[in-house]
Order: structure tokens, then sequence, then C-alpha cells
């Protein structure tokens, strides 16, 4: 449920006073600007179109969890140990990398939630815009397998979240 309608001019000292639809004699909506009761009009360009600004992403997110895993064979798929979620939180990104090219797949409570495979860069990144919701024993682990015949391999894992 909305606010009420600011009754002017006691509500409208620190924002737009009431606006009215020209042909209807009926109030406009506005909006309020956050943590407060200030009311702002919605903006419209000539076309109709609603102006937006988006604002820049104010989650905190932190390394979570990091882990190397070092001299692996190649042809041989390898877990990195898993993370296990101390509580419920959200995975934002996990970036991988390694001393040689190979596939990826990550994996949160084994199933596969992601697959990609390097190349001249020797690293990748996992994102999720919105987070991937893990709640409380939940385990994300990433299997790499590198294709180089006759090496072995160093690998990084960092897991980043909120």
């Amino acid at each position: 449920m909305g606010l009420n309608w600011p009754k002017y001019p006691q509500d409208v000292n620190d924002g737009d006073e009431v606006s009215h639809a020209p042909t209807k004699n009926d109030r406009s909506l506005l909006g309020t600007e956050r943590g407060t009761d200030s009311t702002r009009r919605l903006e419209l360009d000539t076309d109709r179109n609603l102006y937006t600004n988006i604002g820049a992403d104010s989650r905190s997110e932190s390394l979570l969890y990091s882990a190397s895993l070092s001299t692996i064979a190649d042809s041989t798929p390898t877990a990195f140990t898993a993370y296990t979620a101390p509580s419920a939180q959200k995975i934002y990104r996990v970036e991988v990398t390694g001393s040689g090219c190979a596939d990826y797949a990550l994996r949160i409570n084994a199933s596969t939630v992601g697959m990609k495979q390097t190349n001249i860069e020797m690293g990748v990144v996992f994102t999720f815009d919105r987070g991937y919701p893990v709640a409380f024993g939940d385990s994300v682990d990433l299997v790499v397998e590198h294709f180089v015949p006759g090496k072995t391999k160093d690998f990084n894992l960092y897991v980043y979240g909120a």
C-alpha cells in the first residue's frame, strides 16, 4: 500500500506539490525518495517513455572462500574441495584461474549450474547478477579438467557472495 497523498503546503516543503492531470482534474502519480516521505514527480519524455536512473549496486559482496589445486593430471576431472554455506546467503561470483586451458563445471549441491571453458586468458568468471541463493549446508564446488597431454596444472578458486 502506498503513502497518502501529500497535504499542501506542510507535506511538500521538501518535495513537489501535488500534480494534477490536466484533462481529468485528478492528481498524478508521485514517487517517494527512498528513506523519506519526500515526493517527486515521475518524469516522461515526449514519447511518453519513463525516465529512470539506475543507481549503483549497493550490495556488499566479499570473498567467502578460496582454494587451490596443484599438480592436476591431464584428462582427469578433479573437484575443488566444496564450500559449505554456514547460513543462507547469495553467491554473486565464482572466479577460477589456472596455469593451463581447461573445462570447468560449477556445481551447487552436486547439480551443475554453469559450464565454461578457458582459452588463452586461462581464467573464467561465473556471475549471478541477482545472486544465486544457497541455504545453510548447501555445497558449492567446481570440477576442473585440462587437456595438456603429459603435464600437470595448478588452479585457484574464489567464491564471492553476501
